[in-house]
Parts: structure tokens; sequence; C-alpha cells
């Protein structure tokens, strides 16, 4: 290297060092500088605070409006289904039971038989054989309590308990040690369901002059075969009086079939 060259890095560098010293933030500048950095931080700080406060409020709003409603709710409820309010609100779920022919779905609103599934047959387009599906199934005790509100069970949640593969025990509650038990049984390589109908306490809730209760029972059948005419002309009900032979009840035309039935039968 030359001395020129050696004279030209010398004056670079000086001039580096002079413009670096010149162009240096003072004392006040730096003070200055990280006071506005801090202010930043602590505005930011501040904002973030403040959003999170509004979201928690927020939150906490939707939960008292809730709180609200559910309380209003309640209220209406106790003022017609009085013991039985609890049981006017809920999720709709289901509880299968099953064996080697049927598959019955029972769900917890009206604690009733929600679906039947013919397992070793099919419909004559090859889907799954269901006798009923659906909500269009009404079952329920109607009946008059002895504060004078009228219960009709097929709208109440009823609560599961004592579930296994083929039995279930369906719980409607009007208070402590005070319930109505819907049993159901699947026996195993059978096509009959064992249902009982238990009460506890209920000696408290129903009216005094009441003797017998209602049981409202209908359902909407699908088409099962092709020919609709045909299906609907030999479906028919099947009942017999207390050691009688059977008797049918069918309906062909446009003109409903009824019969007054007044002793004790089997269906």
């Amino acid at each position: 290297m030359d001395r020129n060259s050696i004279i030209g890095i010398v004056v670079i560098a000086g001039l580096l060092i002079l413009w670096t010293t010149l162009n240096k933030p003072s004392k006040e500048e730096i003070e200055a500088a990280k006071y506005k950095r801090d202010s930043l931080e602590l505005v930011q700080q501040q904002q973030m605070i403040q959003q999170e406060k509004s979201q928690t409020d927020v939150v906490q709003k939707d939960q008292d409006e809730v709180a609200i409603e559910e309380t209003k709710d309640l209220s209406q409820y106790q003022s017609q289904y009085g013991g039985f309010a609890e049981a006017a609100s809920g999720k709709q779920e289901f509880t299968t039971l099953e064996n080697e022919h049927l598959r019955i779905k029972i769900s917890n609103k009206g604690g009733k038989i929600y679906s039947v599934e013919l397992k070793d047959y099919k419909t004559y387009s090859q889907k799954p054989l269901l006798l009923f599906d659906g909500d269009s199934t009404v079952f329920g005790l109607q009946f008059n309590t002895a504060d004078l509100r009228g219960i009709e069970t097929n709208n109440l949640y009823f609560i599961p308990s004592e579930k296994s593969s083929n039995s279930v025990k369906m719980r409607l509650y009007s208070g402590e040690n005070r319930y109505l038990v819907y049993v159901y049984t699947l026996s195993k390589n059978d096509y009959l369901v064992d249902f009982d109908i238990n009460f506890v306490g209920f000696n408290e809730i129903l009216a005094n002059n009441i003797t017998v209760l209602d049981l409202k029972w209908s359902m909407y059948v699908p088409q099962l075969e092709k020919g609709a005419k045909n299906e609907n002309m030999y479906t028919t009900i099947g009942y017999k009086y207390y050691q009688d032979e059977v008797n049918t009840l069918r309906s062909r035309g446009k003109d409903d079939n009824r019969e007054e039935l007044l002793t004790k039968l089997k269906w």
C-alpha cells in the first residue's frame, strides 16, 4: 500500500469519527427519546388493559343478561309448572338400548321412545327400517296437580339413570323424593320392550280427586312398504280384552273407525 492510499484511509476514518461525534445525540435528546418510548409503551399497556376490561365487561354483561333471562324463564316456568319448573327446559339428549333385533333411541324430552329400528330388515329401497322416528311422537301422562296446574309430561325433560345396554330409568323430578319413573327394559333376542311406570311421592303432587291418569300416545308412522295404498288398507291396531280374543281396529276410507274401550285390555 503506497503513501497516498494510507493518507486517504486516515482521512476517511477521521471524517467518520467527526460525523459520528457531531451527530451523536446529546444527553437531553437521549432522555427525551427514552421518555417518549416509555410514554408510548405506557399508552399501549393502558390500551391493552382497557381492551381486556371492555371484553371482560361484555362477557360479564352477557352472563348477567343470560342469568336474568334464566331467572325470568324459571319464574315463568314456576308459575306454569310449579314443582316441575326445573324440568321445563333443557337440551334434548338420547339414550340407546340395543339387542340382536332392535335399536331403540330414547329421548330425555318426554322420557319417550324417539325411534325404533328393526336391525334384521330393510325398507323396499334398502334403507334402515325405522318403525317411527323423530319428534312427531307424542307420549306422556296428563294430570292436574294439587296446586291446580295442568301437567303434560311429553314436553318435560327427564333425567336418565341406571343406564345399561338394555335398560334405563328415566326420572321426572318435582322436588326432592318426588318423581315419576319410566323404566325401559329390552330383553335379549326379543322384539318386545318392557315398560313400567313408577311413582315416588306423587300422593303429595296430584290433586285429591284424581283416581286415574290419562296417557296421551300418538305417532306418525312413515311409509314402510312400496305400495302405500295397500299398506294403509292393511294397517291395523290389535287389542284384546282381558282373557278374551284379539280384536282389530281398522280405518278404511275417509272416516275414522272409533271404539270406546271401558275395561282392562292388552294392546
